[in-house]
């Protein structure tokens, strides 16, 4: 691949099977569990990762990951792919009635990128990374 396109990896984008949050910004009488979805739930995540991955790298005496886009394609683009991602190769990311939209397959793609994240193997590939 010669450049970054979107996306770059896949989380799940649908409230449908979303992530359950305490919400409680709009007020007391607006307060309660709500299920969200996209990149609401994606980026928090992925922060989380990448905050587990620097803690990581602390432990074995490296420095901060600054920006994870060029570690994670070497890592994508490296033997351990198939042991720190999911690689989705079914499905779309159509939008529906239009013809708008990608259709996934193996290895990298435009409707769902590396794939979701196995982060237990990932954090250590982020660990050895230099």
């Amino acid at each position: 691949m010669g450049g970054r396109a979107v996306p770059d990896v896949s989380y799940n984008a649908a409230v449908d099977g979303g992530v359950l949050v305490f919400y409680s910004a709009l007020g007391p009488a607006a307060a309660g569990f709500y299920v969200i979805g996209g990149t609401s739930a994606g980026s928090p995540q992925w922060a989380g990762i990448i905050a587990l991955a620097d803690t990581a790298r602390a432990i074995a005496g490296k420095g901060r990951i600054a920006f994870a886009n060029p570690a994670l394609y070497s890592i994508a683009q490296g033997p351990h792919y198939a042991a720190d991602f999911h690689d989705i190769t079914v499905g779309d990311n159509t939008l529906a009635g239009t013809s708008v939209g990608f259709t996934a397959g193996a290895g990298y793609d435009l409707a769902t990128g590396w794939g979701t994240p196995n982060v237990a193997h990932l954090i250590a590939d982020f660990v050895i990374r230099p």
